[in-house]
């Protein structure tokens, strides 16, 4: 504390060093801790990519779904044209 008050207050009174301490310090509480940042980050980023991910492979498995289902009717035709 000692060297902040001799930084930024050198030619100051003491109400006055006081005041602008009390604003210095008002600053660095409001300033966002960068890890709580980051980690925030980070996380939304990986939840953006496993979204894109879950979208790709619900149209991978709903196109898969479909062709499964064309051969299923593909192979009922052709067993009742053998049957017949």
């Amino acid at each position: 504390m000692e060297d902040l008050q001799i930084a930024n207050c050198s030619e100051l009174t003491t109400n006055d060093c006081n005041e602008k301490l009390k604003l210095i310090q008002k600053d660095q509480y409001n300033q966002p801790d960068i890890v709580k940042v980051l980690d925030t980050s980070i996380k939304n980023e990986y939840f953006n990519l496993f979204n894109k991910d879950l979208i790709r492979f619900n149209s991978f498995s709903s196109e898969l779904l479909e062709r499964i289902s064309s051969l299923i009717a593909i192979t009922n035709t052709t067993k009742k044209k053998h049957c017949d």
